[in-house]
């Protein structure tokens, strides 16, 4: 699955979508739930967080 989370200047995540869907609902609401207590993304090494990020997701 693939997954679009939208971030704050601070890394706050602001917004995620799914992009494609894995095809198991509840795997694809479990990974949006893991997105969601995540809250804030870090910084990168130039102190800037980048959005939007493309996050694959698979089962293993």
């Amino acid at each position: 699955m693939t997954v679009e989370v939208r971030t704050a200047s601070d890394g706050t995540i602001t917004n995620r979508h799914i992009l494609k869907s894995s095809g198991v609902p509840s795997w694809d609401s479990a990974v949006l739930r893991a997105i969601d207590k995540t809250q804030t993304l870090p910084r990168d090494v130039d102190g800037r967080v980048p959005s939007p990020i493309l996050i694959d997701f698979m089962p293993y």
